[in-house]
């Protein structure tokens, strides 16, 4: 499990990366040293994502693509965020978490509108790059799940 295995290496865990989880409701402890979180198509919400990340300060590089973290996803993640216009815009981007050593955050194929690109954007720090739009360097799409290339991964 996860938490579990966060929890055990808590204070020494400096990357994670898991794909094609189902984490929904992932919480995890302080994690002081993580600087490299990956957790691509693994069924999670903004609300997950944000408490994740929340309890990673040193996070220099995060990528989230293909989970639901769109501002209008309710509990079950299946509304689009530009279908809700209500809600007040300062609530959204307070959702994000500061993360002052963010270097690099891939959020490719997550059903962000405009809005939810601008919140994200106003939490980060100027240098950042951010990955939004799916482009060709994806492949294996489905309706369901989405294969991203490993960018460690030798081309031969």
């Amino acid at each position: 499990d996860v938490k579990t295995v966060c929890e055990l290496f808590s204070s020494s865990l400096k990357s994670a990366r898991l794909q094609g989880n189902r984490l929904r409701g992932l919480r995890v402890p302080q994690l002081p040293e993580l600087q490299m979180l990956h957790l691509q198509d693994s069924d999670l919400v903004r609300a997950d994502a944000a408490a994740v990340m929340a309890m990673c300060p040193a996070l220099e590089v995060v990528a989230l693509c293909g989970n639901n973290l769109s501002g209008g996803a309710d509990e079950q993640g299946f509304q689009d965020s530009d279908d809700e216009d209500s809600g007040d815009e300062a609530d959204e981007a307070d959702t994000w978490p500061v993360l002052r050593k963010l270097r690099e955050a891939d959020y490719r194929s997550c059903g962000l509108s405009e809005r939810d690109e601008e919140a994200l954007r106003a939490r980060c720090p100027p240098n950042v790059i951010l990955k939004l739009k799916l482009t060709s360097g994806a492949t294996g799409a489905t309706s369901s799940h989405i294969i991203f290339e490993s960018s460690d991964e030798e081309d031969t």
